[in-house]
């Protein structure tokens, strides 16, 4: 999509992917280990590193990066590097949340404040 042609600021506006916050997302979307979009800060001075932080990420999802966390993070950035990016990510397959992937129970039935209690934690196995 060209700047300026019907549509283009309808369906997306990049300044939205500079300051990090929806790569995040994206990548946390498919099951990576991506910061939590709130968490990350919106000063303009941190946007390259919470670029960087989701381009490792990204990286370990097996999607390696058109652009710098630098280029990433100007607010003049070419879109159509940020369009050929995240469309590495379509091939990515879905995980599961990595919540859904560690199981705890408690060994009793109940439990005391200030005493201690043994729990069990392990992994489930999702091809099940």
């Amino acid at each position: 999509m060209k700047p300026g042609s019907p549509g283009f600021y309808a369906t997306l506006r990049w300044s939205d992917w500079n300051d990090g916050k929806v790569i995040s997302e994206l990548i946390r979307s498919l099951g990576g280990s991506a910061s939590a979009p709130e968490k990350l800060k919106s000063d303009p001075a941190y946007w390259e590193t919470n670029q960087a932080q989701a381009i490792d990420a990204g990286k370990r999802l097996g999607v390696q990066p058109i652009l710098s966390a630098k280029d990433m993070a100007d607010r003049h950035v070419e879109h159509l590097g940020v369009m050929a990016y995240a469309a590495h990510f379509q091939w990515v397959p879905e995980r599961p949340p990595l919540h859904d992937l560690i199981g705890v129970t408690l060994e009793s039935t109940s439990g005391r404040v200030g005493q201690p209690v043994s729990f069990l934690c392990y992994s489930i196995d999702i091809k099940v």
